[in-house]
């Protein structure tokens, strides 16, 4: 039996976005070090992209639309079409 090889779904959002919702929510790591981790991020290579500042509904809808597609609409989103 072999193991599918696993999908990565990167989320990502222009840094104003991300900022604002980090400010918002109080988020655990000081919005003054999101400047450094956007200018480290090496986005995945090989992984859906998904915009995350449409509503949550319609980012998990393309999240699944995506790995649908990626797997040949096998109802596996972790299936390998090949």
């Amino acid at each position: 039996l072999e193991a599918a090889a696993p999908t990565f779904v990167h989320l990502q959002a222009d840094f104003e976005t991300i900022d604002s919702r980090m400010r918002s929510r109080q988020h655990f790591m000081p919005p003054a070090l999101l400047e450094s981790q956007f200018a480290a991020l090496e986005p995945p290579a090989d992984a859906i992209a998904v915009d995350v500042r449409p509503p949550l509904e319609a980012v998990v809808a393309e999240v699944m639309r995506a790995l649908a597609s990626r797997s040949g609409a096998t109802g596996n989103p972790g299936a390998s079409s090949g």
